[in-house]
């Protein structure tokens, strides 16, 4: 069955011009009938003043149409868009991520919200239908509200890792299995597994690296013998990866902390402040963990020390309240314990750590004082980020400290761009620390605010909502009128009816009330007289009987008794169970209830008061420090030349990267005679379709074929070879599957060997093997499997040695001079034979 992979957003060979839209990641791919989106990242809105929108409007062609929906990491540009396309866009299939993806991705997209909102009209998709769409000002944000972002990611199911998730509907038999990726908390790579298509891996933003606060990406792991690949995912069919990265190196981790805390040290002494631009939920992580920590040591050190760690964040304590509860996801230093990071308080406690909601509380707190300063966005395209740097760069003693690129076309871009020309062969990508710079530059901004309206303004826009209140309540004093008048006509038809039942009920009425007056009324009380009137005494009545008095109601019943005495009554055990479970729901409702109350009044929109939305064009001149540490926590070409051919994959697609960084890994991959040769870099909307179309069928075996069929186990499926025919019955729904006559099975099975063996054997699994059945085995050059028995220790005798091997096309290689010791081959043989399913042919 045939693949198809098609970029939305996020080719693998943008060049400089199309790096604007290409920053995201979005992928389709198709198999099977079934539709599943990859990522679903967003753009930045400032950095794409007026672009073609063709990223979101294929997304909104086919967002209806997609059956699956899978969520690599929390930054934007793996999952900004999916809140908005959800509600506006029908993309309301079932969607997975990890549990720290899934709440991590909102506050992300919290924190764009209430950013962007709070400066900007968000205009949506109405801005392109506009005749003066060419404007700035009526370029479109795909912004949700809070209670949209909220209602979106509520309806997202989370993993965990290792544990496979059966699908059903279109993509039944399709499994899924999460796996970590290392670069972000929850940061996921995905193997999709289909009986028809094989295992393909989604593998984008990956880190080998292990860091302060997370372990690398479980792709990979350490053995004795080095690095190799996590046995359930190795030899995949298909590997979808970016090559960002492709064509360049990383400085070493130590070279790169200590460059940025010599900065700030130098900076501080100086009394200047740093700014570091940050994202609200994902790499900010790493950042606070390298800081905190650092200063814990100083004030350990200097106890005089009071410089305040500060955070400008709208979502920085909601991250904070939610990431401690994920132990579980975090590795490093963090999850081992060290007691530097702990220092007798709780994990990522960060008691350093000053969080501010805007500018202004930062300044009303610490004015006019040196200071370190995390700001988000990371881009500085809104927000504290961008309004701090035009504080921050005109001192010259300052420091902007870049830990990521930023988007093309952003304010953060320029600044990298500006500083990475002036490195000389320094320069980002070549493996060496890159040099602080001094700002002599200018830079025009934009800077967008929204400000209470006030004076005529604000009389203005009262008298307007006034006359739409009023025009209101008369549209609803009109609908109530009319209403009453029609259900005033409607009661005068239903009086007429029963006026006209009414003498034929007389009758009938008045023999009722006669039965009533002579019926005795029970009480369920005490009640002083006696039931019957006309008693004239208390012995006797009107009529000479004696008088019946009015008493409690009473039921006597007696206990069932059995040899061993009372009996129980099972029943009321059961009920009372049963009523303690109910109760228990009913207080796991109850809490579930008040957590949503409490989010939604967190994600809901506060009141404020009259507002306009204003621009100014700002002129910065910048005369602070620059200085870029590459903190993205992402491999580097090393790592993806040396990771990739352990993974041996059939087929590659490239995508997420420019021209030069996805033929730098080609050319690196073409000259490994053991690598795939089939890599596809699709261009943006161009689709790459994988294997052949084939057609399935669903058949019954007849009795006499299931009794003569050799049936071998193979992974979570039976299989068997037969010659049959198909045969259509009167009542069958379904064609049914019987064995073919001796003639036509003879003719058919002369082409074919004498056994089938089906499965992907794994060198290093067949390594372990030989290993537990006591023989030596090493890996030699090219990925070459060397077996050999030292009972004599013999390990360079190369008499009777046994080489397995496996060609690009997947075909295994068993090679022995059967000299020496010839029961060492059928050993070997045995052993890969055990490790297929092996299913003889008709004879």
């Amino acid at each position: 069955m045939a693949i198809t992979v098609t970029p939305l957003a996020g080719s693998g060979r943008a060049t400089s011009g199309e790096m604007k839209t290409s920053e995201p990641l979005c992928y389709l791919m198709e198999m099977d009938g079934a539709r599943i989106l990859l990522d679903c990242g967003s753009r930045d809105w400032e950095a794409n003043a007026n672009p073609e929108f063709g990223y979101e409007r294929a997304l909104k062609d086919i967002a209806p149409t997609v059956d699956l929906v899978l969520i690599s990491h929390a930054s934007t540009k793996h999952s900004g868009l999916y809140a908005y396309a959800y509600t506006h866009y029908g993309l309301t299939c079932p969607a997975y991520c990890s549990l720290p993806v899934k709440e991590l991705a909102r506050l992300t997209t919290l924190e764009d919200i209430i950013g962007w909102r709070s400066e900007r009209e968000i205009t949506g998709e109405k801005a392109s239908e506009s005749p003066d769409a060419t404007d700035q000002s009526h370029s479109p944000l795909f912004v949700p509200t809070r209670e949209e972002n909220r209602s979106a990611w509520s309806a997202v199911k989370d993993v965990r890792y290792h544990q496979p998730q059966h699908l059903y509907g279109k993509l039944r038999g399709v499994t899924i299995t999460a796996y970590s990726s290392g670069h972000t908390l929850g940061g996921t790579l995905w193997k999709i597994r289909a009986p028809s298509v094989g295992t393909i891996l989604y593998a984008v933003g990956l880190n080998h690296m292990k860091e302060r606060h997370l372990d690398g990406t479980a792709l990979i792991r350490g053995d004795q013998g080095g690095l190799s690949v996590h046995e359930q995912l190795v030899r995949p069919g298909l590997v979808i990866t970016d090559s960002e990265r492709g064509d360049c190196v990383n400085a070493k981790r130590k070279d790169r902390d200590a460059a940025l805390l010599d900065l700030i040290n130098r900076t501080l002494q100086n009394s200047n402040s740093v700014l570091l631009p940050c994202d609200p939920t994902t790499r900010i992580l790493e950042l606070l963990v390298l800081l905190d920590q650092h200063w814990s040591y100083i004030r350990d050190k200097q106890p005089s020390f009071r410089v305040p760690l500060c955070l400008i964040s709208n979502t920085g304590n909601d991250m904070l309240k939610f990431v401690r509860g994920l132990m579980e996801f975090f590795g490093g230093a963090t999850a081992a314990g060290d007691n530097t990071l702990r220092q007798g308080r709780g994990v990522l406690e960060f008691k350093t750590l000053n969080i501010f909601t805007s500018v202004d509380a930062l300044e009303a707190t610490h004015p006019n004082t040196p200071k370190v300063v995390l700001a988000v966005p990371l881009s500085m395209s809104y927000g504290s980020s961008r309004r701090l740097f035009s504080s921050f760069a005109s001192t010259p003693g300052n420091a902007v400290v870049l830990t990521s690129r930023g988007m093309a076309g952003s304010l953060a871009r320029d600044i990298f761009d500006r500083w990475n020309s002036r490195q000389g062969d320094s320069q980002w990508g070549s493996g060496r620390l890159g040099a602080m710079v001094h700002g002599d530059w200018r830079v025009n901004i934009t800077q967008h605010s929204k400000i209470p309206l006030l004076g005529q303004e604000l009389e203005a826009h009262q008298a307007n909502e006034r006359l739409a209140r009023e025009q209101e309540a008369a549209k609803q004093a009109a609908d109530s009128r009319r209403r009453r008048m029609m259900e005033a006509d409607a009661q005068e038809a239903d009086e007429e009816e029963e006026e006209d039942d009414e003498d034929d009920d007389k009758d009938s009425d008045k023999e009722d009330q006669k039965e009533e007056e002579v019926q005795q009324v029970s009480f369920d009380i005490f009640l002083k007289g006696h039931s019957t009137r006309g008693a004239t005494s208390f012995f006797k009545t009107a009529q000479g009987s004696a008088p019946r008095f009015r008493m409690f109601p009473f039921n006597d019943t007696k206990r069932k008794m059995d040899s061993y005495g009372e009996v129980i009554d099972a029943d009321s055990w059961v009920s009372r169970g049963k009523e303690m479970e109910r109760q228990a729901i009913e207080r796991d409702q109850e809490h579930e209830a008040k957590r949503r109350k409490m989010e939604e009044e967190a994600d809901a929109t506060p009141i404020e008061p009259p507002s306009k939305y204003i621009s100014e064009q700002v002129e910065v001149d910048v005369r602070c420090q620059i200085m870029y540490v590459d903190l993205e926590g992402l491999n580097d070409s090393r790592a993806i030349k040396n990771i990739m051919p352990r993974l041996n994959p059939r087929k590659m697609i490239l995508v997420g990267g420019s021209h030069s960084s996805s033929h730098s890994l080609i050319g690196a991959f073409d000259a490994i005679s053991a690598m795939t040769k089939d890599i596809y870099v699709p261009a943006m909307g161009e689709t790459v379709t994988i294997g052949e179309h084939t057609h399935s069928y669903t058949f019954t075996l007849g009795d006499s074929l299931v009794n003569s069929v050799h049936m071998a186990p193979f992974e979570d499926f039976v299989v068997g070879h037969a010659i049959g025919t198909m045969k259509y019955h009167e009542e069958a729904l379904v064609p049914t599957f019987e064995e073919a006559d001796a003639r036509a099975a003879q003719d058919n099975s002369r082409a074919l060997p004498t056994s089938l063996f089906i499965g992907d054997m794994k060198l290093t699994a067949l390594k372990a093997k030989l290993v537990g059945l006591g023989m030596s085995a090493e890996f030699g050059g090219e990925g070459v499997l060397i077996c050999w028995n030292d009972k004599d220790g013999a390990e360079d005798n190369a008499d009777g040695a046994v080489a397995v091997s496996k060609n690009t096309n997947g075909e295994l290689n068993i090679t022995s001079s059967l000299i020496g010791d010839g029961d060492i081959y059928y050993t070997v043989r045995e052993a890969v034979y055990g490790m297929h399913a092996v299913i003889p042919t008709p004879a």
